[in-house]
């Protein structure tokens, strides 16, 4: 009888430990925060990624303890595993010129879309002008007519700014301006183009020749510095909405379809960001 006792004591005393283990296990997973992952997605305002960039996330807005580093990847993503916070705040090491980050950017659980804003360079070196992938300078231009240009004005009512180099005694920059007169007719109210020559002439000789070809574009006889890294002619660049150099190609362009495609890229409702190096990479 005894020995039944005993056993019914020493069974109760074993439910009564594994209940008060359970409960502090369950306890315990409710107190402890538990680990997830974390994504960034950095892209530009136009949804370009930014690749290979390195940042830092801290534990809060103190930006003191630092919790993750590292670079985003080709896709401009970049994830980390940490306790469950909604104090995290991401950094992003400085940017290129003319790229506008915030000082931080705070997280939240899961995904996350750091977007980064462009704006145009105050810089006086027309050599900006032909750095694929890089945001132009904001310059001034007075045309044949007397009438001034500047690109951050233009960019405001404008989707596109097509940038032609060209000059006067240039056999196919005068065989492709009927092609791009053509096209701009169609496309004047989303893009303008200025057709610049660093080379020869003055604005007099540039007004009879655009008259000479019926040309309704802004064209400019400018100083011998825009041409500065033109290494043919005709050269025409693209400067997008978000004012980046998207689109540079040496070489006369001979037919209003390859205009058409041209401008109808830079200019439609869904464009996404991304520099061009092959007009044939158009689609």
């Amino acid at each position: 009888m005894c020995i039944k006792r005993f056993l019914l004591l020493l069974l109760a005393t074993l439910l009564l430990a594994s209940l008060f283990s359970c409960n502090n296990e369950v306890e315990n997973s409710k107190s402890e925060p538990a680990e997830r992952e974390y994504t960034l997605k950095v892209r530009t305002e136009g949804g370009m990624p930014i690749a290979n960039h390195t940042l830092k996330v801290y534990a809060d807005s103190s930006a003191t303890d630092l919790e993750s580093a590292g670079s985003t990847d080709e896709n401009g993503v970049f994830r980390f595993k940490a306790l469950e916070s909604d104090k995290y705040v991401a950094v992003l090491n400085p940017l290129p010129e003319g790229f506008v980050a915030e000082q931080q950017y705070t997280l939240k659980s899961g995904e996350n879309e750091i977007i980064v804003k462009t704006e145009l360079i105050e810089n006086s070196n027309p050599k900006y002008i032909l750095s694929l992938g890089k945001i132009a300078f904001d310059f001034e231009i007075t045309d044949a007519n007397g009438s001034r240009y500047t690109a951050s004005e233009l960019l405001k009512t404008k989707k596109a700014l097509v940038i032609n180099f060209w000059f006067e005694n240039c056999g196919p920059c005068k065989m492709e301006f009927p092609f791009m007169q053509e096209s701009y007719t169609e496309y004047k109210d989303k893009l303008e183009i200025l057709a610049l020559n660093p080379c020869d002439g003055n604005q007099a000789s540039v007004k009879k020749y655009a008259e000479s070809l019926s040309l309704s574009f802004p064209i400019a006889s400018v100083g011998e510095e825009w041409g500065a890294g033109v290494w043919g002619y005709p050269t025409t660049v693209v400067i997008d909405r978000y004012g980046m150099v998207v689109f540079s190609h040496t070489g006369a362009i001979t037919d209003k379809a390859t205009f058409d495609k041209l401008f109808e890229y830079f200019t439609a409702d869904d464009y996404i960001q991304k520099p061009i190096k092959n007009i044939g990479d158009i689609k």
